[in-house]
């Protein structure tokens, strides 16, 4: 199994945009606001989180008890909000960042007194709301006990930052190349059928995602093996999937 790193040494209908459940992937709980939802869905720096969006309150409440998120986005639109804010409190300890198309100084006192940890006006740039989930989820992971390093071999993976090292040197990876080795690093030693992969990281297996992604791990070989031609991390299965073998 790929080890986690220990902090000190690195310091229905509920919408699920990363389509399975990874252990190292940070979860955020996106409540009343399509447009980031949509904004992890789509932003390459902010792929590899795993959002939930839930579609009530009810479901809300329901999804922080379950899914013990990382992190809580909240729409401010009135004042229920604010009464929001102090019940998710009461049920988790994830920061809560709190999105409000109004500039009212006394709702964001209102909203931090009641337990938000941070509290951005529309409109606001994504590069903004980006830094602001990182520091969040960091705070988060410590706060918890949790590592952002996964450790394989020589392969060092930080999970907020969605940085990779090997061998000590950074390496640039595409958002899908990065989605698709944390998940092999995630289930070291074990066969991972094509299917599997592909649903985990497009949504729905088809012909042109597997050819899609036989490329991704050739292009992942040539940035993580020490010879590509004879790899020994990212090993073919054949007719089967892939194996990322432990070292």
């Amino acid at each position: 199994m790929p080890r986690v790193a220990s902090p000190d040494s690195r310091q229905r209908r509920s919408s699920k945009l990363a389509p399975s459940r990874f252990s190292h992937w940070p979860t955020i709980l996106v409540i009343e606001e399509p447009t980031v939802r949509q904004l992890l869905k789509t932003r390459p720096r902010m792929r590899g989180y795993r959002a939930l969006a839930p579609v009530s309150i009810a479901e809300a409440v329901s999804c922080v008890d379950a899914e013990a998120p990382d992190l809580v986005i909240l729409g401010l639109r009135d004042d229920s909000g604010i009464e929001l804010v102090r019940k998710l409190k009461t049920r988790t300890s994830a920061p809560i960042i709190v999105l409000s198309a109004r500039f009212d100084n006394d709702m964001k006192i209102a909203a931090l007194e009641s337990g938000a940890d941070d509290y951005l006006v529309r409109p606001f740039h994504r590069k903004d709301l980006l830094a602001r989930v990182e520091m969040a989820l960091r705070r988060s992971y410590h706060a918890r006990g949790r590592s952002t390093m996964l450790v394989s071999g020589d392969i060092l993976v930080d999970v907020i930052y969605r940085l990779v090292s090997v061998r000590g040197k950074r390496i640039a990876l595409k958002p899908k190349e990065y989605e698709i080795l944390l998940r092999l690093t995630e289930s070291e030693g074990n066969v991972l059928g094509h299917r599997e992969i592909v649903t985990a990281i497009w949504g729905a297996p088809g012909p042109r995602h597997i050819q899609d992604l036989r490329a991704y791990i050739a292009s992942l070989r040539t940035k993580i093996e020490r010879d590509p031609a004879r790899p020994a991390r990212i090993l073919t299965e054949h007719g089967v999937g892939y194996r990322f073998a432990r070292v």
